[in-house]
């Protein structure tokens, strides 16, 4: 246990000073084109530390920094001297990708990617890089590489036991987003996302039970549900699916929504 410690913090000095290289390359290089970029001395270090025991998780550590602000030219040196791409940061087990994703930063998801980032790695949670996409507004770009990479449409998150589609639905409640979070859905559904796949959460419903029962809940407005609702039925969903207590489609369609009628009370 104790040399496990020893290892660990041994692992973690050689980071902190490739991290400190590398911010250093940073705020000299940041106002320079790409071209006129000078990255020699933080290649050179790279050089010399490679052969270290821990540079490969080190420079791992690393990573997750260039991903999470978006440094391809440094990222792609770390990944060439040796860096490990799929490095969990032990918190909550996240990889680069995961960063990367999360600020929707396409040029580090494209680069994780083309050095054999696993794009279906979960962290402890059970989220994956896919799961971040459609949990954050406006990703589109990053939800579109990792489903051209083959992503897992179909992988469940543990902690939500929710599919990519079933969180993306979630989020549209939450939210509604009109145009970010519906190219969201169109995106998943033209790439193959089951439609009648039952969710294990919430309540076991389809994606479009799912969506009937929240609006019957109040949590969602009618007018904005319906082009979710028009979206799921282009893409093969059951028109006379039913919510959590057995209406369609057809009764909500016949609601005035200017006022608050309690669900069942115009009967079944």
């Amino acid at each position: 246990m104790a040399q496990g410690f020893g290892e660990r913090m041994k692992m973690l000095r050689l980071a902190e000073d490739v991290l400190e290289a590398m911010k250093k390359s940073v705020e000299e290089n940041c106002d320079k084109s790409d071209k006129d970029k000078d990255l020699k001395e933080f290649d050179s270090l790279l050089k010399e530390s490679s052969g270290e025991k821990h540079f490969s998780e080190s420079a791992g550590y690393v990573l997750h920094h260039a991903a999470y602000h978006n440094l391809p030219a440094w990222g792609e040196r770390l990944l060439k001297h040796g860096a490990k791409v799929n490095y969990q940061e032990p918190e909550k087990e996240d990889t680069p990708l995961h960063r990367a994703v999360e600020n929707g930063n396409l040029e580090m998801v494209d680069l994780l990617i083309k050095y054999g980032a696993d794009i279906n790695m979960q962290n402890k949670e059970g989220t994956a890089p896919i799961h971040v996409a459609v949990s954050r507004h406006g990703l589109s770009g990053c939800l579109q590489s990792l489903i051209s990479s083959g992503a897992d449409l179909q992988l469940i998150e543990t902690s939500s036991e929710l599919s990519p589609l079933g969180k993306a639905l979630d989020e549209w409640v939450v939210q509604p987003h009109p145009t970010n979070n519906l190219q969201q859905i169109r995106l998943l559904l033209e790439s193959g996302c089951d439609v009648t796949k039952v969710e294990k959460e919430p309540g076991d419903a389809t994606a479009f039970s799912f969506i009937l029962t929240e609006m019957s809940r109040g949590q969602l407005e009618v007018d904005a549900a319906y082009k979710l609702v028009e979206l799921l039925l282009e893409h093969g969903m059951d028109p006379d699916a039913t919510d959590a207590e057995f209406f369609t489609l057809l009764y909500y369609s016949t609601l005035d929504n200017r006022h608050n009628i309690p669900p069942g009370s115009l009967g079944g």
